[in-house]
């Protein structure tokens, strides 16, 4: 059995491409963050576990994945190489992880899937013998004693759909398709269950929690099983899921939240698994939107989601929350995506070179075969207002194929250049292609017009619930009102003065990371005020391990626009 890429999009493997850039430089701050959370709390649920904290292989397992995936960037595995180890010694003789009861509950199955995953991906790695089999042996556990239902939070019993699917697909065992099928028919997504309206346990819904981060985990294995199986059914319940999402629960930066019934508040685990998602639909569809709704996750949730430590955050906002950090789940979950973000950059049909998302890069992609060097490089011009991608040809690029560059949405139209000389022009988003015989030390350049866009209504999913707020982007970028560029006012006082017609007109752009916008203060008087990069936010949490509060400057994205007439204040208000 293996997985059928029947639409033909190669992913480019790991390790083949390096990035720097402001890319480049966040996969670094979160490497740096996760080796410095090797302490004795990484292995505490599985050493010491108590009544709130006890998830089994989940830290552990996550920290694995992440520090293997991001390993193949800097060729640096030594520290992996020994939690591996440490993690696969805490396996229990019935090949199951955690010691909390006598039975596992909800927590140590959720952790249970997530160390099948981190072993995996340390696998996928390293080709580490003893991992795979202690993901066999966790995976036979699953085969004798998985739970079909649960009385509290059934929605993480299915988050081990993709490890086991992955290795159904790696050992060709059949009991392992057959649990996985078990899992996913069990799931949520197959019975179209999100959210249930009782309460119980810590105020959580029972028996659904409606967990984000848990439906988009099972969601991702249904997409996988999908591609083993070829059965619509469960390629139909991932996009009854997305359509859920879409209408319900996402934010105008992309971000899809905790929880369904709080989705204002995002988590990284959640907006990673969404990121992840919508690529993998992008490969098996080859439908457009996807990739579009991938790139807008990445820069600005993902992004958003990041601290200045390196650490990823929950319960993070767009309207001012800087939530707290989660390093034992959204500080691994985040970086794992964003590296797999790196593998679709280029990812394409096997024939072509292909350029998805725009980034400064080098490395190695294989055309019809055979390795072509290149180098990539971005450069934004705020005088032009675009965004220009240089993409250098070296050693294997002596031949003819299509080389084949994305063109945004938020784009709307592109022109490609072939060593300065006019090679094609896009009017509509989609693809520009350029073909010919190529030869080493060519330079492909893409230019995009870097519009400003300005979002009418605050929404929420699909429902709008202010009138009155607008949100401004700047290509690709979400911006938002900051007491950085604005420290002498209280920003929840402070109102646009935008036109109702054409409103993007009286924004000016300072430059790649600054717009000014015309607008009213507490007292009405006319003011200029600055807005930076939503992504821009980072903060600094006050510790690291768990959760930690996280302080960054006020912000927010929805603005309220126009003028409004002051209220009467004291006894005589009416």
């Amino acid at each position: 059995m293996e997985a059928d890429h029947s639409t033909r999009i190669a992913i480019t493997p790991l390790g083949s491409i390096s990035v720097s850039g402001g890319l480049g430089e966040r996969l670094e701050r979160s490497r740096a963050h996760l080796v410095r959370l090797d302490t004795d709390d990484l292995r505490r649920e599985l050493v010491e576990p108590d009544a709130a904290w006890h998830w089994g292989a989940d830290y552990m397992g996550r920290w694995i994945g992440a520090m293997a995936y991001l390993g193949t960037l800097t060729d640096d595995l030594t520290q992996v190489h020994r939690v591996a180890k440490e993690l696969i010694s805490h396996q229990r003789p019935d090949g199951s992880f955690g010691s909390y009861g006598e039975d596992h509950d909800f927590q140590e199955w959720f952790g249970m899937g997530r160390g099948l995953v981190g072993l995996l991906d340390y696998h996928a790695v390293t080709a580490d013998p003893d991992a795979l089999a202690a993901a066999c042996r966790l995976g036979d556990y699953y085969v004798e004693h998985y739970p079909e239902d649960g009385a509290l939070q059934i929605e993480v019993n299915a988050t081990a759909l993709d490890g086991l699917v992955t290795l159904a697909v790696l050992t060709q065992e059949e009991r392992y398709l057959d649990v996985a099928r078990r899992v996913a028919d069990s799931s949520m997504p197959m019975r179209r269950l999100w959210a249930s309206t009782d309460f119980g346990y810590r105020g959580l819904r029972i028996p659904v929690a409606g967990a984000v981060h848990c439906h988009l985990l099972t969601g991702r294995g249904l997409l996988d099983l999908f591609e083993v199986t070829h059965e619509d059914r469960y390629l139909e319940a991932v996009l009854a899921l997305y359509s859920h999402l879409m209408d319900q629960a996402i934010s105008v930066n992309g971000a899809v939240g905790e929880f369904l019934m709080g989705a204002e508040e995002s988590e990284t685990c959640s907006d990673a698994d969404w990121l992840r998602l919508n690529l993998q639909l992008w490969r098996v569809t080859d439908e457009a939107r996807y990739l579009e709704m991938a790139e807008h996750v990445l820069l600005n949730a993902i992004f958003f989601d990041q601290t200045d430590t390196g650490a990823f955050t929950y319960r993070r906002g767009v309207q001012g929350r800087p939530g707290a950090s989660f390093d034992a789940c959204c500080s691994n979950h985040g970086p794992r995506a964003m590296v797999e973000a790196v593998s679709y950059a280029f990812a394409g049909p096997p024939d072509s070179l292909s350029v998805n998302l725009f980034l400064d890069a080098r490395g190695q992609v294989v055309v019809d075969g055979s390795p072509v060097e290149i180098e990539t490089t971005t450069r934004h011009d705020s005088d032009s207002h675009s965004l220009a991608l240089r993409l250098t040809l070296g050693a294997g690029a002596d031949r003819s194929f299509p080389v084949r560059l994305r063109v945004p949405e938020w784009a709307g139209s592109a022109t490609a250049l072939v060593n300065g000389s006019p090679a094609a022009h896009a009017e509509t988003p989609g693809i520009v292609a350029v073909s010919r015989q190529w030869s080493v030390g060519d330079v492909v350049e893409i230019r995009f017009p870097t519009r400003v866009r300005v979002v009418r209504g605050q929404t929420i999913g699909r429902h709008l619930t202010d009138e009155r707020a607008v949100a401004v982007f700047y290509g690709p970028q979400l911006f938002c009102l900051t007491e950085r560029l604005n420290p002498e006012h209280r920003l929840d006082l402070l109102r646009l003065t935008l036109p109702g017609s054409e409103p993007e007109s009286s924004v000016q752009v300072v430059a790649p990371d600054r717009l000014e916008v015309p607008g009213l203060g507490p007292d009405g008087a006319p003011l200029t005020l600055g807005l930076w990069p939503l992504s821009s936010t980072g903060g600094s949490p006050n510790g690291i391990g768990r959760t930690h509060p996280t302080k960054a400057n006020y912000f927010k994205v929805w603005i309220p626009n126009g003028a409004v007439p002051a209220l009467a204040v004291g006894p005589d208000r009416s």
